[in-house]
């Protein structure tokens, strides 16, 4: 379904890798790859195998924002994680789509511009070559 906000062509399918009963060191899989169409016409892919944890929540906000692997911005956290490890572009660009993301997924504004805000504020940042 195509947003204001960017569309994503793909659904996450995630095979679970290491599981703790208490949701901590969860990791899972990709095992399609994953697309999200900026609204500008960019392709965003990660690849097939990426491996990733989920949203950077802490726990104690679980209850308000919901688990790592559980809400519906697991495609804009896989997004994001894999942006953040491969660095092919500034930490703001990354973070900026990670909002969109979000928003495409239908996270509300709220949420979204919270997480958003976690990650500009606690989140990697590095140099582009």
């Amino acid at each position: 379904m195509e947003t204001p906000w960017g569309e994503w062509l793909d659904d996450a399918v995630l095979r679970v890798l290491r599981r703790d009963e208490r949701g901590n060191g969860d990791r899972v899989e990709l095992m399609q790859p994953l697309r999200f169409l900026e609204r500008d016409g960019t392709l965003c892919t990660v690849p097939r195998g990426f491996e990733f944890d989920g949203a950077s929540i802490p726990k104690l906000l679980w209850g308000l924002i919901g688990a790592p692997l559980e809400g519906n911005y697991v495609r804009a956290a896989a997004l994001h994680d894999y942006e953040c490890r491969a660095r092919t572009a500034l930490p703001s660009t990354v973070h900026d789509r990670f909002y969109r993301a979000m928003r495409a997924e239908g996270v509300g504004r709220v949420q979204a511009w919270l997480m958003y805000r976690a990650v500009r504020h606690f989140g990697p940042t590095w140099e582009v070559a």
